[in-house]
């Protein structure tokens, strides 16, 4: 159970990554805490819909 939750985290960590650094990416002046937030923050959203997915299926 505890893997599966790791994998979870990592995988929406992942998907938040590739929705965030473009942004990163075009404003080079953005607070490295805000980015980390944002990444955190988004990274818990996009776990839960991965978890949530197959009951919404």
């Amino acid at each position: 159970m505890s893997l599966v939750i790791v994998l979870l985290l990592f995988a929406g960590l992942s998907e938040a990554a590739g929705r965030i650094l473009p942004l990163l990416a075009r404003r080079p002046g953005m607070p490295r805490t805000l980015v980390v937030g944002l990444l955190i923050g988004a990274g818990l959203v996009e776990a839960a819909v991965f978890t949530l997915w197959p009951l919404t299926a």
